[in-house]
């Protein structure tokens, strides 16, 4: 009787045994198979990355005059280096400069922006001149309002008489807007540029409306006071 059961008992062991090991099997298999399976989509995945990375870098390598053309250097905020600057871009000119509004400032994630409100009077032609020395000091110029002041009603000249002369003058309002990068986006512009393989020529001093604060051994001189005019000499001719 006790040998019966002996033998029932080792029975059960072998079946619990063989169904462990069955049991092991499959898991070590299913194991496996997920093994395959994850190392493939890792495979897949990592492909994926790599060929996204390739085209991002032939982008920033297509944009790479972009980037060196970008400038973050700026010293704004100075009023007296602000009116010097607007003084020399207005030296030469007829234009008069009626009034400067304060500095403001306005900051998004990319960029911080900073203007003045600038209201000048005088010739079209040289407000042309105007806007084209600010754009090539890599200032923008925005919000232009320009108001044609009303002729005169005169009476008509007599026969033989010189009709008085049309006042050419037109008074504009704008703003002279400086952009200055961001750390986050200059940052970004940095990582762009070292994984394109771009070098970024350092920003000159003198970038838009970025001017240098001028020294205290400089001598001051009042910024609206400039030479003759062109014009000037004719005018004495003809008086």
């Amino acid at each position: 009787m006790r040998e019966r059961e002996l033998a029932i008992l080792w029975i059960a062991l072998a079946v619990v045994f063989v169904g462990s090991l069955l049991g092991l099997l499959q898991y070590s298999r299913a194991l496996r198979t997920s093994g395959i399976q994850a190392a493939a989509e890792r495979a897949r995945l990592t492909a994926a990355i790599d060929q996204k990375q390739k085209e991002i870098l032939i982008e920033m390598k297509s944009n790479a005059g972009v980037l060196q053309e970008m400038s973050w250097s700026g010293t704004t905020g100075d009023p007296a280096v602000f009116l010097s600057r607007v003084a020399e871009l207005a030296e030469g000119s007829r234009l008069r400069v009626l009034g400067v509004g304060p500095l403001e400032q306005q900051t998004t994630p990319q960029f911080s922006k900073s203007w003045h409100a600038v209201t000048v009077q005088g010739p079209f032609q040289d407000l042309v001149e105007l806007a084209g020395r600010v754009e090539g000091d890599r200032g923008t110029l925005e919000a232009m309002a320009i108001d044609v002041p009303p002729r005169s009603t005169q009476a008509a000249p007599a026969p033989g008489q010189r009709g008085a002369a049309i006042n050419p003058e037109i008074q504009a309002r704008f703003r002279v807007t400086a952009l200055q990068l961001t750390p986050q986006a200059r940052k970004i512009i940095d990582d762009a540029a070292r994984a394109s393989g771009v070098s970024l020529t350092p920003p000159t001093p003198q970038t838009g409306l970025a001017l240098p604060v001028p020294s205290p051994a400089s001598e001051y001189r009042d910024p609206f006071v400039f030479g003759a005019s062109a014009d000037r000499p004719r005018a004495e001719q003809a008086s």
